[in-house]
């Protein structure tokens, strides 16, 4: 679950999901959507923040529902294509929206995590923080590029990249906004 609740100007959403490590299904993704929808149509509301619950901010999307992320198995081509799509409409979506999102991390942020700080208007991060994104052998012929919104300051590899997340000591993302 994503909660949301207004303090001020400040419209908190909060990833409760820590027995999961904050994991992401389609169903959360789009709850965090329309939440960022909700704040977006709240004149009192001049700023967004998600943060999660737990040591883990997230471990990217719930493999348990792989499905739903990636299609079936025997998926042609297209459809993978088109799953691909999906989640980059989800990604315009948050960046697009009309107020500021500041996203706080904490701990690991894998995969979908780490896309939503890339998208984001700026990203806070504990000392302790990771940041990755595994390979996806399902998707590697499928061209993906990330939105121009996106600067990683000071970064260095840790072991073979097939098995370790990028670390970055320090990230931010940016976008032009209209407050």
């Amino acid at each position: 679950m994503i909660s949301y609740e207004v303090d001020g100007h400040v419209a908190r959403l909060t990833i409760r999901r820590a027995e999961k490590h904050n994991a992401l299904t389609a169903e959360l993704v789009e709850q965090l959507l329309d939440h960022l929808e909700r704040a977006s149509a709240d004149d009192d509301v001049k700023v967004s923040v998600l943060s999660a619950e737990g040591p883990t901010f997230c471990a990217g999307f719930d493999i348990s529902a792989r499905e739903a992320f990636d299609g079936p198995p025997d998926a042609t081509r297209r459809s993978r294509v088109q799953a691909v799509a999906e989640k980059a409409e989800w990604m315009r979506r948050i960046l697009t929206t009309r107020k500021p999102l500041v996203v706080a991390v904490q701990g690991p942020c894998i995969g979908i995590g780490m896309y939503l700080v890339l998208v984001a208007d700026f990203a806070i991060a504990t000392d302790g923080a990771t940041f990755g994104l595994p390979l996806r052998p399902a998707i590697d012929d499928v061209l993906i590029t990330l939105p121009d919104c996106c600067a990683v300051i000071t970064g260095k590899t840790c072991c073979n990249p097939r098995n370790a997340p990028r670390t970055l000591t320090a990230i931010t993302a940016s976008k032009s906004a209209s407050l």
